[in-house]
């Protein structure tokens, strides 16, 4: 993986990762991840779509792609834990699908255990700052989409955030509530929709 040397190619502006559906073996997870720890990309990078991947863990340098503007996770049956997205500048769209082992949308999606905004500055810290599209679909054992947790200072989520698609997530039964600028939301499939709507 690392004989890619992907992070050496700043001109490739989106990158698909298909793993073989065929070689679905539980046992080779920490292989699954360090091979996915080894096709880390250039810093440039402005679409990722990961299908289909075994392994348990995704890599850390997934959060860390500043340029990102699409990011796709579909069809990785084993992994347990979404990688920190909230802190990507420029990401507009977000789809997440087929999540077998997701039962918790949490703090790390968000940015860690919890955020500080900081008593230097005024400012508020803003997450997921430009994303204008997430779709959550068939995340069959996904029970609870948490609030960003927050312990001091004022902290901005979803300040953009327009179109939330979430289908086929049978258990769900918490999300957050504060979309400052929601124009669509379609829940289709979970446990109360009526009541997640709210």
């Amino acid at each position: 993986a690392e004989s890619a040397n992907l992070i050496g190619k700043p001109n490739i502006d989106e990158l698909r990762l298909l793993w073989n559906e065929i070689d679905n073996s539980r046992n080779n997870d920490s292989e699954y991840n360090r091979v996915l720890e080894g096709l880390h990309p250039h810093q440039n990078l402005k679409g990722l779509i990961i299908e289909r991947f075994f392994g348990d863990k995704l890599s850390t340098w997934i959060g860390k792609l500043g340029k990102l503007v699409k990011f796709e996770l579909q069809d990785c049956k084993n992994c347990k834990e979404l990688p920190t997205l909230g802190n990507m500048p420029l990401l507009k769209s977000l789809q997440l699908k087929g999540l077998d082992s997701v039962t918790s949308i949490g703090p790390s999606f968000y940015g860690g255990s919890g955020m500080h905004s900081g008593s230097r500055s005024q400012r508020p810290l803003s997450l997921f700052l430009a994303l204008v599209l997430l779709i959550l679909e068939k995340i069959p054992n996904l029970r609870e989409w948490m609030e960003a947790p927050v312990h001091d200072g004022t902290v901005v989520v979803f300040p953009v955030l327009h179109t939330v698609w979430i289908t086929d997530c049978p258990q769900l039964a918490t999300l957050p509530s504060h979309f400052p600028r929601l124009e669509e939301l379609e829940i289709d499939n979970t446990q109360n929709g009526s009541a997640l709507m709210t």
